[in-house]
């Protein structure tokens, strides 16, 4: 019983990610914004205002699998390796 209740908390902490970091607005693309190999979903508004400043993120990690090299087939559109957003991240705007 010991062992599945620290296996289900270990699965847990794998999916969810909590950083602290400095936002640099330059990081952003149209799918988000670069932080700590994150892809975050944060509003275009917002990333400008905490531009610059130290923040805490922590939300749940999805994970979506990059397509794998296949010989002699047509370009797919996409990225070759795995990428990691947060969708609905939680922020905190720590006093530097």
């Amino acid at each position: 019983m010991k062992l599945l209740v620290t296996l289900s908390l270990f699965l847990f902490y794998q999916n969810v990610a909590n950083f602290v970091t400095r936002l640099d607005f330059a990081k952003a693309t149209k799918d988000g914004i670069y932080l700590n190999g994150y892809v975050v979903n944060i509003p275009y508004e917002k990333a400008r205002s905490l531009n610059g400043k130290k923040i805490r993120v922590n939300g749940k990690v999805t994970i979506v699998k990059g397509l794998k090299k296949r010989p002699k087939q047509t370009l797919q559109q996409g990225r070759e390796e795995d990428t990691r957003y947060i969708e609905s991240p939680r922020i905190e705007i720590l006093k530097i």
